[in-house]
């Protein structure tokens, strides 16, 4: 409390007093299998003879939880990336609404950005102009923020891998096994889940799977001769807003990396409905990184890139998505999609194995 009056009072530039306090629940329209906790406080304050109102997060990190786990992040990244000046420099093109961080508890205090999340992702479908402002803007940054100077950030790469060991882990079903016991405990929908995957497509299209992984691993090369850059990691529309004045808002830094160039991109328009002007995105992604970038790339590189970027992200977020919505016992979906989306997903890896 004391970290957020401290931030009115710098805001206001005047002494204020605290009127009234209120804690609610969870803000964000959407989130997926992490264990953070998060409290909203709004508040009401006098400044002066004024009463005005103020909304913030609180995000609070308990443990290291499985999400955490698969991006090898053992370290708390997000909180690292609030006190880095590596958030000063993605301010430069992104709207981020941390004001402060205590590193002891292991908490992230945030503006509360409940109304600008919601200007932007499904239901509703993607504006032009929302996502050429998002697109030019990863392009900038991938220009720009391309060092990685700060040792607290992880590499996209490594998982791909970090999930294959997860079906692993449920495939031994070692009980002596401590990431096992955890996965039971924290994640039995994806227990359950695979299990179910199992049952219904039989070991050798489960097999199949795991061959995809070994054969997404053989990009390795391709991406290390990457232009890389700085990446928030999971730019999905769940975490993007926008303010009034068309500022992107960005939420949820705990995945940041070092990654190749067009990562954020190549996320941003995983899951997207099928957008009128999609064919215009990649020009406006290269017309600003080859204006401000060293390095330029042709349209043939980016569109190469993009479809290993991909194939990554489908073997990362999009098995995750499927195994909890098509086949976990927990997923709320009617059957007949569910069994739309199984009969998708397999069609997908069944195309990629074929492929390769």
């Amino acid at each position: 409390m004391l970290r957020i009056t401290k931030y009115i009072k710098k805001l206001e530039k005047f002494d204020i007093q605290i009127i009234k306090k209120e804690n609610l629940g969870d803000p964000f329209k959407y989130r997926r299998y992490g264990e953070k906790d998060f409290e909203i406080i709004n508040l009401e304050y006098l400044n002066g003879s004024k009463i005005k109102k103020a909304s913030f997060v609180l995000k609070k990190y308990f443990r290291t939880d499985i999400p955490m786990i698969l991006s090898s992040d053992n370290s708390f990244r997000e909180i690292q990336f609030a006190k880095s000046k590596l958030m000063s420099d993605f301010k430069s093109f992104f709207s981020i609404p941390i004001i402060d961080v205590d590193s002891e508890k292991k908490i992230i205090y945030m503006i509360n950005k409940g109304d600008e999340l919601k200007r932007f992702g499904p239901p509703e479908i993607p504006t032009y102009e929302k996502m050429s402002i998002l697109v030019s803007r990863l392009a900038k940054k991938d220009a720009f923020i391309n060092r990685n100077v700060e040792p607290f950030l992880g590499t996209y790469l490594t998982w791909v891998l970090n999930l294959k060991k997860l079906f692993c882990e449920v495939c031994n079903a070692d009980e002596s096994s401590e990431l096992y016991q955890k996965l039971k405990e924290k994640w039995s929908w994806f227990e359950n889940g695979v299990t179910n995957f199992c049952k219904i497509h039989g070991q050798e299209q489960f097999d199949k799977l795991m061959l995809c992984y070994d054969k997404v691993q053989k990009d390795d090369a391709f991406f290390k001769q990457a232009p890389y850059a700085c990446q928030h990691g999971d730019f999905f529309f769940s975490n993007i807003g926008f303010e009034d004045d068309m500022t992107p808002v960005v939420i949820d830094w705990e995945n940041v990396c070092y990654g190749p160039i067009g990562f954020d991109y190549a996320t941003l328009l995983d899951g997207m409905p099928k957008l009128d002007f999609a064919q215009e995105l990649p020009n406006i992604y290269l017309e600003y990184y080859n204006y401000y970038s060293e390095k330029k790339i042709d349209r043939k590189y980016f569109d190469e890139l993009m479809l290993k970027l991909s194939d990554r992200i489908f073997f990362f977020t999009g098995v995750i998505d499927n195994i909890m919505l098509a086949y976990s016992d927990d997923s709320s979906l009617p059957e007949n999609v569910k069994a739309q989306m199984r009969k998708e997903f397999i069609e997908r890896v069944d195309t990629y194995f074929a492929a390769q």
